[in-house]
């Protein structure tokens, strides 16, 4: 690929070596991330229409978990092309107390039934934002593969 070899070259000439895809997340990673990421959309988008059960609040604070601990990792890149809203930080700090992007308001009401009170106007905004960002880096890193080949 004539365009992945100029770029590695270009890169080695101003930077060194080029970063490998092993220095950010693995796509297998990402992948497991963007799933349960949008799990969790469509339950708390449930929310707002039918009223939340145990079944369902044991399965938001499950996915909440998975996801806060994968965050870890992939947060540094996944903000790299996350667009900013300031609304998002309006929900994290009525909820924690400081601000966060747009994972982070996702999942930052404590329950589904607090959530579906709330009539978050911005979440499907949010949660758009937040999928178009896991598409980006996604499209990074399978770019990058190609470049490894």
């Amino acid at each position: 690929m004539l365009i992945g070899t100029e770029a590695k070259r270009i890169w080695k000439n101003w930077f060194g070596e080029q970063p490998t895809v092993a220095a950010g997340a693995s796509q297998s990673s990402l992948n497991e991330f963007a799933s349960d990421y949008a799990e969790l959309a469509e339950l708390m988008l449930a929310a707002t229409i039918v009223a939340p059960t145990d079944e369902t609040e044991f399965q938001y604070k499950r996915l909440v978990i998975q996801l806060k601990l994968r965050y870890l990792e992939l947060r540094p890149f996944l903000l790299a092309f996350l667009r900013f809203d300031v609304q998002d930080e309006v929900i994290g700090i009525h909820y924690h107390g400081v601000g966060g992007d747009a994972f982070e308001a996702t999942w930052a009401p404590p329950n589904l039934e607090q959530f579906a009170r709330s009539n978050d106007v911005f979440f499907r905004d949010r949660v758009g934002r937040a999928l178009d960002s896991l598409k980006y880096y996604n499209d990074h890193l399978t770019v990058l593969n190609e470049a490894d080949e």
